[in-house]
């Protein structure tokens, strides 16, 4: 059936690991990260919560319903996106846009941009 053709990912972010290790790496001290992943709510606006605690001083999305989300809320975020004409447009409080395919040579960037929302001893 036409069901069981349709990928479980609308749009797999396939940099994981290249993002994930250097920021944990580098940031690991400075900041508790949140995998959205992980959060099971009960209408995908749940999220909303955690973009908005106080505590929450920025959000990573890839090119999915967390990305959609992003523009209702005030947290600044940065997105990554898939190429070609499937793309979505970051709107509102989006601080850095990139390409999935850029994300190994934007790296410096992005480690950039999450240092400015460390706490300012």
């Amino acid at each position: 059936s036409l069901h069981d053709a349709l990928p479980i990912f609308s749009s797999p972010f396939g940099y994981t690991p290249e993002l994930v290790n250097p920021m944990r790496n580098t940031f690991g001290r400075t900041f508790r990260f949140l995998d959205l992943a992980s959060i099971h709510g009960h209408r995908i606006y749940d999220l909303l919560g955690f973009y908005d605690h106080p505590q929450t001083v920025g959000l990573l999305t890839s090119d999915t319903a967390t990305l959609h989300l992003a523009p209702a809320s005030d947290v600044p975020y940065i997105a990554f996106t898939v190429e070609g004409w499937r793309t979505s447009v970051p709107k509102g409080n989006c601080v850095l846009h990139s390409k999935y395919n850029e994300v190994p040579r934007r790296l410096p960037e992005v480690l950039k941009q999450i240092a400015t929302w460390a706490p300012q001893v």
